[in-house]
C-alpha cells in the first residue's frame, strides 16, 4: 500500500517538473521562432489563420521532454524510444525551415521506423512469421505517425488528442503495474499539457512538423511497451481502437482526396476538423468533442483487453461510435 502511494506521489511530482521546465521553455522557443523568422505565416488557402505563429513549438516540448527525463528517469527501456523521434524531431524541423519533398520526408520516416524495431519496438504475435511481425510493425509506425502529423491542422487539435492518447496508455500502464513507462508518460502528458496552454486557440506557437512527427514516434512507440494480451488475446487490438481518431482521419482523408483525384501526401481542407468548423463548431468545441470521443475508445480498449464485455458488445459499441462520428461528417462529405 505504502509503495503505490509512494508511487502516486512520485507521478504527481514528475508531471509537475516536467509541466513548469516545459511551460518556461515554451516562450523562449516562441521568442527565438520569432526573432529567426521560424513562422507559419497565412497563405489564403490551407493556412489561413489570420497572423503569422511562430512554430518551434515541437522543439520546446521535445527540449522540456529531455530535460525532464534526465533528471526524474531510471535507466530503463522507454529511454530507447529517444533516438528514432529525435530523428523524427530533425526531420520535421529540416521539414519546418525548408520543404522537403514528400519522397524524402517518407524515406526519413522509414529510417526512424527501422530504428524502433532494432530497439526491439515490434510486435511477436506467435502465429505470424518474424518478418510478418516486423512489417507490420514498420506499417504501424509509418501509419500512426503520419497520422498524428495529418491531424495537426487546427488550434491544439494533435496536442490534445496525443494527449488523450497517451493519457489512456497511462491507465492501462498503471493497471499492469509497469511503473517505469507510467513515469515515461507522466512526464510526456506534462510537457504537452504545459504546450497546450500556448497552442490553443488562438495558438501563438505551433507544434511544427517536428513535433507532431516527434509526437507520432512517442504515440507509436508506446504500444509496444505494453503487455495488452495478459487476459485475452484480443487485446492485441487494444491500441488500433485507442488511435481510433487519427487512424480515421488518415483514412477518411486517402479515400477523399483518392475520390477527388489528390494525392493523398498533398494538402486539401479536408480533415474532419475542418469540416466541423465549416459546419458552425467552435474550435474549443471540437475539442472537448476529441476528448469525448477518446473516452468512449478507452472504455472499448479497456473492456477488450480485460474481457469486461462480450466480443459482440465490442463490436456494437464501435460501430455506434462510428455512427456518432460520421454523423457530424456525413453533411459535408455527400
Amino acid at each position: 500500500m505504502y509503495e503505490m502511494e509512494f508511487f502516486y506521489v512520485k507521478l504527481i511530482s514528475a508531471f509537475c517538473v516536467a509541466f513548469m521546465i516545459t511551460f518556461y521553455l515554451v516562450p523562449v522557443f516562441r521568442n527565438l521562432a520569432i526573432k529567426f523568422g521560424i513562422i507559419d505565416k497565412p497563405d489564403g488557402k490551407l493556412k489561413d489563420h489570420q497572423e503569422p505563429v511562430a512554430y518551434l513549438g515541437g522543439v520546446a516540448v521535445f527540449t522540456g521532454f529531455v530535460v525532464s527525463l534526465a533528471i526524474l528517469f531510471p535507466d530503463s527501456k522507454e529511454i530507447f524510444i529517444l533516438f528514432p523521434v529525435t530523428l523524427l524531431l530533425l526531420l520535421g524541423l529540416i521539414d519546418d525551415l525548408i520543404p522537403l519533398n514528400p519522397l524524402v520526408k517518407f524515406c526519413g520516416q522509414i529510417l526512424a521506423a527501422v530504428c524502433f524495431i532494432k530497439f526491439g519496438f515490434v510486435l511477436s504475435l506467435e502465429y505470424f512469421h518474424y518478418y510478418v511481425n516486423v512489417a507490420l510493425s514498420l506499417l504501424w509506425f509509418l501509419t500512426v505517425v503520419n497520422a498524428i502529423n495529418l491531424v495537426d491542422v487546427m488550434d491544439g487539435l494533435a496536442t490534445s488528442l496525443s494527449i488523450a492518447t497517451l493519457a489512456s496508455f497511462l491507465v492501462f500502464s498503471i493497471i499492469l503495474y509497469q511503473h517505469a513507462l507510467a513515469l515515461f508518460l507522466v512526464i510526456l502528458i506534462g510537457c504537452l499539457i504545459a504546450f497546450l496552454y500556448y497552442n490553443r486557440d488562438p495558438a501563438s506557437i505551433y507544434l511544427g512538423d517536428s513535433g507532431s512527427l516527434f509526437l507520432g514516434g512517442c504515440v507509436a512507440a508506446c504500444p509496444f511497451l505494453i503487455d495488452w494480451t495478459i487476459v485475452s488475446p484480443l487485446g492485441i487490438l487494444a491500441p488500433i481502437f485507442i488511435l481510433g481518431v487519427p487512424l480515421l482521419e488518415i483514412t477518411q482523408l486517402v479515400v477523399i482526396r483518392t475520390i477527388k483525384g489528390i494525392p493523398f501526401y498533398r494538402g486539401s481542407k479536408d480533415h474532419f476538423s475542418i469540416y466541423l468548423l465549416q459546419n458552425g463548431w467552435s474550435k474549443i468545441v471540437i475539442i472537448d468533442y476529441i476528448y469525448v470521443m477518446s473516452i468512449l475508445l478507452f472504455f472499448i480498449s479497456y473492456w477488450l483487453v480485460f474481457e469486461a464485455v462480450s466480443l459482440s458488445r465490442i463490436v456494437i459499441l464501435f460501430i455506434l461510435f462510428l455512427v456518432i462520428w460520421f454523423f457530424f461528417l456525413i453533411r459535408k462529405i455527400t
